[in-house]
């Protein structure tokens, strides 16, 4: 269905070997993250979301797990329940089309539900467990779900712990997150509001734009569930809109991101290099080595701001360095001068501009194909 993906995240997997040789940062985290999504989302249905809930201890995911599917199969005990291994429910006739994209969770029990058919669902482990290999699954299920699902409670939807060692690294995704604000029942309806719109001002404090915040209460003291079907047609609406092309997406902006890391388009180095060192060596046969070097420094320091990484780290240490090279050198003929200072851009800074034009093209190149693949495959 999805024809070409497969080479193009081949092609993605060179652009980021190639930019990873330049720079460095969480820019080439969510490109692998990005390609690592899509290449396990191609081999299984487009029409069925993979849905994650993700919250901490008494948040009430699974009684949101059992509310959305209409089913007891998460078990709910006590005042304060803890869910310490996966519990995944597919549609009961595509249990075996969902398999084997779950296959990166361990222990995991999978049991099958008749509605909503086109979402599978994953409750996991609190996120403020104490066991290391339940923060561990949840950072493997963020990295392959379809859509998240923040689940909180009306107590500690500020908690610290959650907004800074998840939300507000993870600014990025908000096209596949949905915040849900769970057991509203237990205030009246003018306070949950307040919270609601409270917790809306944090998660824009975080970073995120727009966020889509859903308030329920799915396992209420009395009454049925409120705001499960709302939110249900939220989780559906994943799969109706191609869970593949929201991952190409998703790549998409990574690559842009890097690409902004890297740095832009060509500097044209060997051009403007050629006639600064022209004017340096004049300068120092005709002034000396002091404003030889002076010419020479700010040329680098100048290029230091126009480019990132790699590169601007060794064009501001050539700028740091270079008049004290050009004064050592002063003893030499006119063209042993200009070959020995161009020596000293060959040995240190030129690999590192070599290696950022191709990472630069390669990524240029890598956009190009999403964007046509893109045009292809509008709906």
């Amino acid at each position: 269905m999805f024809d070409g993906l497969g080479e193009i995240l081949d092609q993605a997997d060179r652009a980021l070997s190639a930019a990873s040789d330049v720079a460095q940062g969480p820019e080439l985290d969510r490109v692998a993250t990005a390609i690592a999504r899509l290449r396990r989302r191609i081999d299984h249905p487009d029409d069925l979301a993979v849905v994650a809930l993700v919250g901490g201890t008494g948040s009430g995911k699974s009684s949101l797990f059992n509310a959305l599917l209409e089913t007891e199969a998460a078990g709910v005990v006590g005042v304060s329940p803890t869910t310490s291994t996966p519990l995944a429910s597919a549609p009961r006739e595509r249990s075996r089309e969902i398999e084997g994209y779950l296959d990166w969770l361990e222990d995991v029990e999978l049991v099958q539900h008749e509605e909503p058919a086109n979402v599978a669902l994953v409750d996991l482990p609190d996120i403020d467990s104490v066991e290391a290999g339940h923060r561990l699954t949840t950072a493997e299920v963020l990295t392959h779900a379809d859509a998240v699902v923040w689940v909180v409670d009306i107590e500690k939807y500020r908690d610290e712990s959650l907004h800074g060692r998840y939300l507000a690294e993870m600014t990025d995704q908000e096209d596949r997150f949905v915040f849900v604000l769970n057991q509203i029942d237990r205030l009246p309806e003018t306070e949950w509001k307040i919270v609601t719109v409270d917790f809306n001002g944090a998660l824009h404090e975080d970073g995120f734009r727009d966020p889509l915040l859903v308030p329920v209460a799915a396992r209420p003291q009395a009454g049925p569930p409120l705001g499960i079907d709302l939110l249900r047609s939220h989780l559906e609406g994943f799969a109706r809109s191609s869970p593949t092309r929201r991952a190409v997406d998703d790549l998409v902006k990574a690559v842009a991101a890097i690409s902004g890391a890297v740095g832009g388009g060509s500097v044209e180095f060997e051009e403007r290099w050629s006639k600064v060192l022209e004017r340096v060596v004049s300068t120092a046969v005709d002034a000396g080595s002091i404003p030889a070097g002076r010419t020479a420094a700010k040329f680098f320091a100048d290029l230091a701001s126009e480019v990132t990484g790699e590169p601007s780290r060794l064009a501001a240490e050539l700028s740091a360095t270079i008049g004290d090279s050009i004064r050592s050198m002063m003893s030499r003929r006119v063209d042993d001068l200009a070959e020995a200072i161009d020596a000293i851009v060959d040995s240190s800074l030129r690999p590192a501009l070599r290696a950022r034009a191709e990472a630069v093209a390669a990524l240029s190149s890598l956009s190009m194909a999403l964007q046509d693949w893109r045009i292809r495959h509008a709906r």
